[in-house]
């Protein structure tokens, strides 16, 4: 199975109105992007970016190559980071900060994995485990600015992952699952719910037992993006403007990082030339368009921040996504999963 990280989640929510299906092309288009990257001496996955341009995601200290550390960490707009997280046990991955300075990851308590909610603005965290029977493993994904937040369960008898939306209201938490038929019921179908906006916009990707394909649910239509000639689109993120990042698996086992304008788009827009780095993955877009993700260069994986420029704004069709760097070759693995 050639997909990185899939998760099975559930929703029952309002219902859609409509539905379709979207092709896309992939192409490269003209307009400028400020690229920023991370320091290449040090390991780091950018997850999520907020509107006031703080970044989280993972940092991996191979100090010890048998026994790599993993903390969570939140960084500027500038690509440093300011603050890790290492909450108890081995293992930390920050995935999305909200605008309220809300992070929501996964942590390892001693070989269980568990959800956290961490409040970057008193230095608070609790931790989550979702409220239903034989919970092994429980993981959280996305916040957004209501403190709504997605997430995953294993389950200990049936060892299977299923998926969920917290939201806020007057009477407290509400655990809802999520759900997309028909994919689920496909044998070694996954389905991962990676985006709940502020407007209760849905977006994330599904492995029908055969590839992976994006999803968007937003305006009342379904939207459904193809592998498009390769073996597979892993959307990622989108924010409240509805653009959309995420990477596509390539026929030779690469990963490439894209940009999709809008849920109608016909294009996927690739942010660096295959030929600048040997892989590359978008994970993270906030309100302004601004985007972060990580490149390998053949001996390390680092972070970047894309951010658009001026002329890049009002036309998202014209945009060109520039980046500089080293095209290395030697490191071929693929993306290891996150939730591993």
């Amino acid at each position: 199975m050639k997909q990185a990280r899939f998760l099975k989640k559930v929703l029952s929510g309002v219902a859609l109105l409509a539905a379709g299906s979207l092709t896309s092309t992939l192409a490269f288009a003209a307009g400028p992007y400020t690229i920023t990257y991370f320091p290449a001496n040090a390991y780091t996955e950018p997850y999520g970016i907020n509107n006031l341009g703080q970044v989280v995601g993972r940092f991996t200290d191979l100090t010890d190559p048998n026994n790599p550390l993993q903390t969570g960490f939140l960084a500027n707009s500038n690509g440093n980071i300011t603050k890790t997280l290492l909450l108890p046990g081995t293992k930390t991955i920050a995935e999305t900060i909200n605008n309220n300075g809300q992070i929501v990851g996964t942590y390892d308590d001693n070989g269980v994995q568990r959800g956290f909610i961490y409040n970057n603005n008193t230095d608070t965290y609790r931790a989550y485990t979702a409220p239903v029977p034989n919970v092994d493993l429980t993981f959280l994904h996305y916040i957004n600015d209501r403190g709504d937040f997605t997430g995953h369960y294993v389950d200990s008898l049936d060892g299977f992952q299923h998926n969920f939306i917290v939201t806020q209201t007057a009477g407290g938490e509400v655990f809802t699952p999520f759900d997309l038929p028909p994919y689920v019921t496909v044998a070694n179908g996954m389905v991962d719910l990676d985006t709940y906006t502020n407007n209760g916009d849905r977006a994330g990707h599904y492995y029908d037992g055969g590839a992976t394909n994006g999803f968007i649910f937003a305006n009342g239509m379904e939207y459904y993006i193809d592998t498009d000639g390769h073996e597979g689109t892993e959307l990622e993120r989108m924010n409240n403007n509805l653009q959309a990042v995420g990477y596509l698996l390539d026929i030779d086992g690469m990963n490439h990082a894209f940009f999709l304008p809008s849920p109608d788009s016909m294009k996927r827009y690739l942010l660096f030339n295959p030929s600048q780095w040997l892989q590359s993955w978008a994970e993270g877009i906030n309100d302004y368009g601004v985007i972060v993700g990580y490149v390998d260069d053949g001996s390390t994986v680092r972070g970047f921040i894309a951010t658009p420029g001026a002329a890049a704004v009002p036309e998202p069709s014209t945009l060109l996504l520039t980046g500089a760097g080293l095209a290395g070759l030697g490191l071929l693995a693929r993306r290891r999963s996150r939730n591993s």
